[in-house]
């Protein structure tokens, strides 16, 4: 997938000039934790460039509709998801190589070549607007706790002799058997 690479050399060349962009085009996996957020289609960008003192400041809003796992019944769900971003971009001689931090983000939201790389910060903007704990609704029943069937789906009780039941391990078990690019350190 190519990167979403912008030429900023006109935008570098006039002080507080700016520049906006609608984008639309897909991002690489992203991961939360041990989530994978799928991007369903592309994701939708408004953006605005600005110079300020041989800087670009990148602010906007990030629109995605992806596939996440409830957090509480374990189905996948569509959900879609709005976060706002800002960032400034400088060029390599203005960060201080000898502070970590700062190596990191030379590495992330530097000016190279009279181009920025707007990949890293929408893809970090993806993942701040995932929920934490992800839910398919609101109102979710999620599984039992003794045989593991989705209680959104069919409600039940179980009375004391139901101890030879299979717990809520049979269904993680199962869960995992279906999705085994979630059982990354099981």
């Amino acid at each position: 997938m190519p990167a979403l690479r912008i030429d900023v050399s006109g935008l570098l060349k006039k002080r507080g000039s700016r520049e906006t962009l609608h984008i639309e085009d897909s991002l690489p996996p992203a991961y939360k934790g041990q989530e994978r957020i799928v991007v369903n289609g592309p994701m939708r960008a408004d953006i605005t460039l600005k110079e300020a003192s041989g800087t670009v400041m990148v602010q906007g809003a990030l629109t995605a509709d992806v596939t996440l796992t409830c957090g509480r019944c374990l189905n996948t769900f569509r959900l879609t998801v709005t976060q706002p971003f800002e960032e400034v971009f400088r060029r390599h001689s203005d960060f201080n190589r000898e502070d970590p931090e700062e190596q990191k983000e030379e590495e992330l939201f530097a000016i190279d070549e009279q181009k920025i790389d707007l990949t890293p910060m929408l893809s970090q903007a993806l993942v701040l607007a995932v929920p934490f704990s992800p839910l398919c609704e609101e109102g979710c029943r999620g599984l039992c706790s003794i045989c593991g069937e989705d209680l959104n789906v069919k409600p039940h009780e179980h009375d004391d002799n139901d101890e030879d039941m299979p717990d809520y391990k049979a269904a993680l078990q199962q869960y995992l058997k279906e999705h085994p690019q979630d059982n990354k350190g099981s």
